[in-house]
């Protein structure tokens, strides 16, 4: 009970910062970091001649973000950005010594789709906490060889355009002329596997094993952005 009225006290103090209609505009670069939470772990394949495992590397995303407050407590954003996640994919035989790796990039752009409750911390000093969809379009299927040309994978997206939900908590540091500086972490979830990757490796000449994994796309990001000073609406 007392953490609810610290909450709601809380929550009506930062109803004297968070002006309505008030539009901003704002760049952000988000680190994709590596973890195996939220089914975004390696994954491994394998059978009687080779094991097969695809690991998550870091990525980014970066690009632009709108913000409108909608009232003095809730704030929309939008924006679009590019996102690339990096893979790599190792061989490991269990007949020879014949192993080999590669990595490879998936790309698609975001248009994020958000809501966010403010929450002031001191002066200058907020809190706030977002969630929503993405609309995310996938330009195109990937294809990669191994270093030592045994190994070779494609990537088929699985739809042009997929949903994904949002969720995001951070601190940010409001100034009137400096413009907002925000530090904060998001999780990303595809609604639906991003790509079939199938996977090929050579054990002999002309003689292939077969893999085929979906690959879910979900990945947590540690969030640097900015925002210009803000412009009320007419």
């Amino acid at each position: 009970m007392r953490a609810i009225t610290i909450l709601s006290i809380l929550l009506i103090s930062s109803f004297s910062f968070a002006q309505k209609g008030l539009t901003s505009f704002g760049l952000q670069f988000k680190p994709i970091v590596p973890v195996s939470y939220f089914n975004a772990g390696p994954v491994s394949l394998s059978d009687t001649i080779v094991k097969i495992e695809i690991k998550q590397k870091t990525g980014y995303s970066m690009g632009m973000i709108i913000r409108h407050n909608i009232t003095n407590l809730i704030s929309f954003e939008t924006g679009i950005n590019y996102v690339r996640r990096n893979y790599k994919i190792a061989a490991t035989s269990k007949i020879n010594t014949l192993n080999d790796q590669l990595e490879f990039g998936f790309v698609n752009y975001e248009i994020p789709l958000q809501a966010l409750v403010y929450v002031q911390l001191s002066k200058r000093l907020y809190m706030n906490v977002s969630s929503g969809i993405a609309l995310n379009a996938y330009p195109s299927h990937v294809i990669s060889l191994g270093e030592n040309l045994l190994l070779e994978q494609l990537s088929l997206r699985g739809r042009i355009i997929g949903l994904s939900y949002l969720a995001n908590i951070g601190f940010e540091y409001k100034t009137e002329k400096s413009g907002n500086f925000y530090l904060g972490g998001s999780l990303v979830t595809p609604l639906s596997p991003i790509t079939e990757t199938q996977i090929k490796y050579e054990y002999q000449t002309a003689s292939f094993a077969e893999f085929t994994s979906f690959l879910n796309g979900n990945y947590i990001t540690i969030d640097l952005r900015y925002f210009f000073p803000a412009e009320k609406d007419e």
